[in-house]
């Protein structure tokens, strides 16, 4: 191969690398990313499994969007997460995680039997320590808040 030839191959790996980066991002954060860690949570809680709600995704994206900085809509239950490289299934990881003394109330909300929908939502953000993503989870009905 001749050093123009290798040079056109070289250009086009690197082409494809480009092309493909910016898209990783927008990788893990399906309905099906968000749905299938909270029903195998919800399967060991022997609770039913979610649906997703796009409307509650809607209100996700919008949550997530001001980046951990507002309020979040008290009509719902709401699970957040905050992280340099995460995915919704490092999210439902912490959630779900029981330490010594019981389990926390994101924990509750994700296997709240009640609970029937699901939307999240996941948005890169940045302040003056870096990049981060920031995770936002509506359910409904919410848990309970007794």
């Amino acid at each position: 191969m001749g050093l123009p030839n290798l040079a056109v191959l070289v250009l086009a790996i690197a082409s494809v690398i480009c092309l493909t980066i910016p898209n990783l991002s927008l990788a893990d954060d399906s309905p099906n990313d968000y749905l299938k860690p909270h029903n195998v949570a919800r399967e060991h809680a022997k609770v039913d499994p979610l649906d997703w709600n796009k409307k509650l995704a809607q209100y996700a994206e919008q949550s997530a969007g001001k980046c951990g900085k507002g309020s979040y809509d008290g009509h719902y239950g709401v699970n957040v997460y905050k992280g340099r490289r995460v995915t919704a299934f490092d999210a439902v990881k912490e959630w779900t995680k029981c330490k010594q003394g019981g389990c926390s109330s994101d924990y509750k909300q994700v296997v709240w039997p009640r609970t029937k929908w699901l939307g999240c939502a996941r948005h890169h953000c940045q302040d003056r320590r870096g990049e981060y993503y920031f995770i936002v989870c509506y359910y409904d009905p919410p848990a309970s808040k007794h």
